[in-house]
């Protein structure tokens, strides 16, 4: 089975989402100040690759645009 670069790409968005849930619900279940701020920070640090990713997804789908129309 072929795998598309598109789906590569989102597969890499969406496992930076399910990281950043996951880190968020250890953080949410950690009784320990300093582990709950360590899940923390590892929850946004993911949702921060999430949001460049797809905001570099977008740029690139906007330049293929600008390719095809010419």
């Amino acid at each position: 089975m072929h795998t598309s670069a598109t789906d590569v790409r989102q597969e890499q968005l969406q496992q930076y989402e399910i990281s950043a849930a996951a880190y968020e619900v250890l953080a949410l279940l950690a009784t320990d100040r300093s582990t709950r701020r360590e899940y923390e920070l590892l929850a946004a640090h993911y949702r921060h690759l999430a949001a460049r990713f797809r905001e570099a997804l977008a740029i690139h789908a906007a330049a293929l645009a600008r390719l095809t129309l010419h």
